[in-house]
């Protein structure tokens, strides 16, 4: 609008519009058409411009900020970490190798003194220094379920770290909406102040001519123009308040959203069924994590049973009484269980219980939150809509009344002091109306974003 009268401003004070000649001149004829042809098309140029601003709705903001917000690049590191770890723990169920090296010098070794004259010769010995290397190759055959129960944890472990990006995600659409609204409530202010100042500029226009006439006096006219600056100082703040708002805006959704920017509210119906909360799903979430903890404790409880085999070069070899150098090896299973702890286990797993109780008292806790808000955000909605019900009519008779106002100070029955007090209250009703219809979409919203069904 601002670039529409700018444009036609300066057209006006074009040559084309103010050279004077005969009627009878060609070329005034042609110079007219030509200007009448300049207008139009600067003016379809600018209507076009105009069509073609930018729109942003709420729920394209809410998309653009969640695609912005750096966090939530956090959730692909976070998966990535999850499959990373799972498929270390699945390795173990790999053949797993293990090379080791020994050299010792030892002060005694198994040895046999037999002292018998019909042997005729010496026992041999083990060496008092030793070396060994060895390969030991192991399979694990059966391990009760223990790996498959850490996979399974951590698996929902990492679903539980994303859950919590999510949660912080609707802080973020909260923080949008109000910025938002916020925007949409400066606009609609800016809208009737502009309109204020209009109708002052005719009332002024009207009393000019009373004052040629000597009815009213120079101080009246000073009145209305104080007022009409006065107006235009307010429009200076709320402009910059708006513009606050809107850069802080465009912070969040990663796009800059001017005043020309048209933001456009959303319907009633839009904001009617609203998506789960995500607390409710981490409260699953944490309540899996700990029963699968419970069963990876109780799977420790059973026994693992590997198969290995190793093999090796050293002196002395398998046989300890012999001092050279020599390959062996050996094959085997391998039994590990512990079939008492103290009770440990059944200590650790009554904590766990208790974790989940917990984690249901936290759900319990936040679904009363959630409900006494509610009911405060229900009263918020009615009193809105009681005070829409009433605004058209209040509308309506400020109308009135200072239309009435208007032609009383045209023929100088009241004083312009009179008349801005009219202006105001009929000023103030209409910005009401307005602010009270983005008032109840703003309730709408908040209700919406609690993940509980309106039921109006």
């Amino acid at each position: 609008m601002n670039i529409r009268k700018h444009v036609v401003g300066c057209m006006l004070r074009s040559p084309l519009f103010h050279r004077r000649k005969p009627l009878g001149d060609k070329g005034f004829f042609f110079e007219s058409v030509a200007a009448r042809l300049i207008v139009g098309l600067l003016l379809l140029s600018i209507s076009e411009v105009s069509m073609a601003r930018e729109s942003y709705s709420l729920f394209r903001c809410w998309e653009m900020a969640t695609n912005n917000y750096p966090l939530i690049k956090g959730k692909a590191v976070l998966a990535e970490n999850a499959r990373l770890d799972i498929k270390n723990i699945r390795i173990h169920w790999l053949p797993q190798l293990e090379l080791s090296g020994l050299a010792s010098w030892q002060s005694d070794v198994p040895a046999m003194n037999m002292e018998s004259p019909l042997l005729g010769t010496d026992l041999p010995g083990a060496p008092n220094d030793q070396y060994k290397l060895t390969l030991e190759v192991s399979q694990t055959l059966y391990d009760g379920g223990r790996t498959q129960q850490r996979a399974g944890l951590r698996e929902i472990e990492g679903k539980a770290e994303m859950q919590d990006i999510e949660i912080q995600m609707l802080e973020v659409r909260k923080i949008v909406a109000d910025l938002f609204f916020g925007a949409l409530m400066m606009q609609q202010m800016e809208e009737q102040m502009v309109h204020k100042i209009t109708v002052l500029e005719k009332r002024r226009s009207e009393m000019e001519d009373a004052f040629v006439s000597g009815t009213i006096s120079k101080g009246e006219l000073k009145r209305i123009d104080a007022e009409i600056l006065m107006i235009k100082q307010q429009l200076v703040a709320l402009e910059r308040n708006q513009n606050t708002l809107l850069m802080n805006l465009s912070s969040f959704v990663g796009e800059e959203i001017s005043s020309e920017s048209a933001l456009i509210a959303p319907s009633v119906e839009d904001v009617l069924v609203p998506d789960r909360r995500p607390e409710y799903d981490l409260f699953q979430i944490q309540r899996s994590q700990l029963e699968k903890s419970i069963e990876l404790h109780q799977r420790d409880r059973w026994p693992v049973l590997a198969a290995f085999g190793q093999a090796g070069y050293g002196n002395p070899g398998l046989n300890m009484l012999t001092d050279e150098f020599d390959t062996f090896y050996m094959v085997g299973l391998n039994l590990k269980w512990s079939p008492w702890d103290w009770k440990g286990t059944r200590r650790d797993i009554k904590v766990l219980k208790n974790k989940v109780s917990l984690v249901d008292l936290r759900e319990e806790t936040f679904q009363v939150n959630q409900m006494r808000s509610l009911n405060r955000l229900n009263d918020e909605i009615v009193k809105y809509l009681e005070m829409m019900e009433l605004d058209g009519r209040l509308v309506e008779l400020r109308k009135g009344i200072e239309e009435e106002s208007a032609e009383k100070l045209q023929y100088g029955t009241i004083t312009p002091a009179d008349y801005l007090v009219d202006l105001d209250a009929y000023t103030n009703a209409m910005t009401d109306k307005e602010l009270h219809s983005l008032e109840y979409l703003y309730g709408m919203t908040r209700k919406y974003l609690t993940g509980e069904k309106h039921s109006e």
